[in-house]
């Protein structure tokens, strides 16, 4: 939430040192295909880390300035080893053992950002994966056009690991100036004009949350199995939230 709202200098650096380190000993180093490669001693679903979530937690480190690759130099290979035949990555092991590879939006876009961000020299990887992007219009199915899904039409806050047309904007221009490409107007226009109809003179409309109904696995107790598909806690988020620089007492 602070990194969102661009506050990540305010995580105590202590709380994200300790969280690296459990990090690198909680999860496996590799993404598994098939349940046969997870050592019997481990969860299949809590010890597997997925992309969006190592994307989304590069940035945050970073941010909080934590070189999360010199406590786990195996998360940049990940990264590059993951990437799919037509430039994306996903989250569902299955795809990998397709014949063609194929990825997912959201898997891709918080990859995407961290690579972006630490390794703009990856310019293979970075390119691929914007093509990815791009070729889709930010929101479109390649195959038919179709909206993949609607939420995404809507500015969300918080996005965690989420997407919205308004993030895959934000990352085109980050994109586009970082390593100095051009873009398409006809690859952004329709999204340009979704978002700004989302703007108005105090700001933009929020669509809602992706926090909001989100299931989740909740322990019992210690030795105990998790309970599935449980409602996620959240905290409040109160609205018209403003941030007031440090020291003012107003």
């Amino acid at each position: 939430m602070l990194y969102e709202l661009g506050l990540a200098s305010r995580i105590p650096r202590s709380f994200l040192q300790t969280y690296a380190e459990l990090v690198d000993k909680h999860y496996l180093h590799f993404f598994p295909f098939r349940l046969d490669e997870i050592p019997a001693h481990l969860d299949p679903v809590a010890n597997v880390a997925c992309h969006c979530f190592l994307g989304t937690y590069v940035q945050v480190a970073s941010a909080a300035a934590i070189d999360v690759h010199e406590i786990s130099p195996w998360i940049r290979e990940w990264f590059f080893r993951y990437q799919t035949d037509d430039g994306g990555l996903n989250c569902d092991e299955s795809v990998y053992s397709k014949a063609r590879s194929t990825g997912s939006v959201t898997s891709t876009i918080a990859v995407l950002e961290a690579v972006l961000l630490e390794s703009p020299g990856a310019s293979d990887f970075i390119d691929r994966a914007m093509r990815y992007l791009l070729d889709r219009r930010l929101f479109r199915r390649l195959s038919t056009g179709e909206t993949i899904d609607q939420a995404w039409l809507r500015p969300a806050f918080p996005c965690f690991y989420q997407y919205d047309v308004m993030r895959g904007l934000a990352l085109v221009a980050t994109y586009s100036l970082t390593m100095n490409r051009p873009i398409e107007m006809v690859q952004i226009s329709e999204a340009l004009e979704i978002v700004d109809a989302c703007l108005q003179e105090s700001g933009f409309i929020q669509g809602g949350s992706h926090c909001l109904g989100a299931r989740t696995r909740v322990p019992q107790g210690p030795g105990l199995a998790l309970l599935t598909n449980q409602l996620a806690k959240r905290p409040p988020l109160p609205r018209g939230l403003i941030i007031l620089p440090p020291g003012d007492k107003h």
